[in-house]
């Protein structure tokens, strides 16, 4: 589960072929970043998280797109909110996984 007190901001959008998903977060003196895409080809979608360095992002962790949740090659048909679901169910394993990388309980 995600404690609001982490979030930074929260965005989800729906591009031609594509939903896409974003998120900051503040845990423990470091700022996590969440990106996920769920494009028509399920090999274009990918979920990643990266943590803010002094050189910029550095990526901490990388799903396997056949791992997503929200995967759907008919992004066009899909439910809006069924995927906004499904964005949450990967943000919360990508973070807690990202939290276990960088040593944060």
């Amino acid at each position: 589960m995600i404690n609001k007190s982490e979030i930074i901001n929260r965005e989800f959008s729906k591009g031609t072929q594509s939903f896409n998903f974003l998120g900051n977060y503040r845990i423990d003196n470091k700022t996590i970043k969440i990106e996920i895409k769920n494009d028509s080809y399920d090999f274009q979608s990918y979920a990643r998280s990266y943590l803010f360095t002094d050189q910029g992002w550095e990526i901490i962790y990388s799903m396997p797109y056949n791992n997503i949740k929200v995967i759907t090659n008919e992004v066009s048909n899909y439910d809006e909110s069924e995927c906004i679901k499904a964005f949450e169910l990967d943000e919360a394993i990508i973070l807690d996984i990202s939290k276990k990388i960088l040593g944060i309980e």
